[in-house]
């Protein structure tokens, strides 16, 4: 069938409304895009759209390519449900897909909490501590010796010279 119910597996449950109308709102820019007699209303099956593509715009693009290019070969008036399904990917290249697709959200999304745990098991978290503390001590140091220094210093009037940067004598 063209339109599968994933609704009873909870498959959409994570998607925020604002997502859905965008995803929607995609779908309705590509078929007004499609110089075809009569526009096809894709945002109705947007489901199942959006299974098929994993929500990936650029595979959305291709499958409706491909779909057009198969209408325009028949002569069709539109795109037919035979040409969607048809280049439609199957559910386990789907699966595919998505698994490939989280396993490289979670590689680049590398979470604070991981480098924590990767490295308090390498013996490095403490040693990060021991080392953010000293540099703190050092930095707290340096600020009051450079303090000291400009108070010490004398204060000229304006227009008296600075003995230090003229050569005194011969």
């Amino acid at each position: 069938p063209f339109y599968i119910i994933l609704s009873e597996l909870n498959y959409f449950s994570e998607m925020s409304n604002e997502d859905v109308a965008d995803f929607k709102r995609v779908l309705k820019s590509f078929a007004l895009s499609l110089p075809l007699q009569e526009t096809p209303d894709l945002e109705q099956y947007w489901e199942y759209f959006y299974e098929r593509s994993i929500g990936c715009v650029g595979i959305l693009k291709d499958w409706l390519t491909q779909a057009y290019q198969k209408a325009l070969a028949e002569s069709s008036p539109t795109l037919k449900e035979e040409y969607l399904n048809y280049y439609a990917q199957n559910t386990s290249k789907c699966m595919q897909m998505l698994n490939e697709a989280i396993e490289g959200e979670n590689i680049l999304s590398e979470s604070e909490c991981n480098v924590e745990q990767l490295r308090q098991k390498l013996g490095l978290a403490n040693r990060q501590k021991q080392k953010k503390s000293s540099q703190s001590r050092q930095a707290n140091h340096n600020s009051k010796t450079q303090n000291i220094k400009k108070s010490s210093k004398k204060k000229h009037s304006p227009g008296e010279r600075n003995p230090k940067r003229d050569s005194i004598g011969g």
